[in-house]
């Protein structure tokens, strides 16, 4: 059995035709023992969200124009990547299948001017479904055995639609009597993120940040050596590159710095699971400058929003670590 990995891809590595192929090419040249877990296209959750709530109200041309769009993109990205493939038509029929589906749930929805939380989370999921077929196909023309596994088949929750809570004794059980057969065989199993079974056996979403549970939650089910969650950027930066344009690369962060960011919510560094942990970054070319290793630690905190005062406190109180690369 080879050593487990997690690697999770999110919708902005995922933006288009270009990008799925980088994703697809990273996946394809780990190791055996690889999982991977994806969202959705970049912006499709919010589309479809958006769309469902403007169906509620009366307007069904609103979730039908996101049919539209969402149909013509995934057959774009699925017409690239997959010309000559045996599994271009199957995928080609699945993304029809789901568009016409929503064109359905988008007249219902207008008729009916109710959205519920179920309702919600069974019109986003096909996000992220869409993007694991493609993702797992891709990588299978790639020359490397994948096969795509439903999110609901190996998450389990507790059946709160639109954030449930992973039950985890029950996903443990699910997840290591799916993927483990799969891996053992030295097939990558690629997983839709986001989303996991109600006890029912519906589908419920995981709430913002979805993704990165289910990968978390994978590695802990399958004790994997590591859980890697792929970003588009060429490592941390000092703020949001889609709000601050002249955004730069922190060339290091030691645990101390890095306890101070997790703390402060001016920084917007996410928290995690517990489990061992590495950010890998997609974008290899630099948008935002290379990292200058001899840029002075204050002046970089303090365009994280981190004040000396905190900085000193947290000195003062002994937390201290070795140096981290980013």
């Amino acid at each position: 059995m080879p050593s487990i990995t997690v690697h999770k891809f999110g919708g902005a590595s995922l933006a288009d035709a270009d990008a799925v192929a980088h994703a697809v090419e990273i996946a394809s040249a780990q190791p055996p023992g690889a999982v991977i877990v994806v969202s959705a296209l970049a912006g499709v959750t919010d589309a479809l969200l958006d769309g469902a709530r403007k169906a509620a109200t009366g307007s069904e041309q609103g979730l039908a124009e996101v049919s539209a769009t969402l149909r013509e993109r995934h057959a774009h990205i699925v017409s690239k990547l997959l010309r000559g493939s045996s599994d271009r038509r199957a995928l080609l029929d699945e993304i029809r299948t789901q568009m016409d589906e929503l064109d359905a749930l988008a007249h219902g929805l207008a008729v009916l001017r109710e959205l519920t939380p179920r309702t919600s989370d069974y019109i986003a999921s096909r996000g992220e479904r869409l993007s694991a077929r493609i993702v797992a196909a891709a990588i299978t023309r790639a020359g490397r055995r994948a096969h795509f596994i439903d999110g609901p088949d190996v998450i389990r929750t507790n059946g709160q639609f639109g954030g449930a809570s992973a039950d985890l004794v029950a996903t443990d059980r699910a997840a290591r009597a799916t993927l483990l057969p799969l891996l053992r065989r030295r097939i990558t199993p690629v997983v839709p993120g986001f989303i996991g079974a109600t006890p029912g056996g519906e589908v419920a979403t995981l709430g913002r940040g979805g993704s990165d549970l289910t990968a978390t939650l994978l590695g802990r089910a399958l004790r994997a050596e590591s859980v890697t969650l792929w970003k588009d950027v060429p490592g941390l930066l000092t703020a949001d590159p889609r709000i601050v344009s002249d955004a730069r690369v922190i060339p290091q962060l030691n645990a101390r710095e890095w306890y101070v960011a997790l703390e402060n919510p001016k920084t917007g560094v996410r928290r995690y699971p517990a489990w061992p942990m590495q950010f890998s970054f997609t974008d290899t070319h630099h948008r935002f400058g290379a990292p200058t290793l001899g840029e002075q630690r204050r002046e970089i905190l303090t365009e994280l929003g981190l004040d000396a005062v905190a900085i000193d406190e947290l000195e003062e109180a002994g937390v201290t670590g070795g140096q981290m690369a980013t």
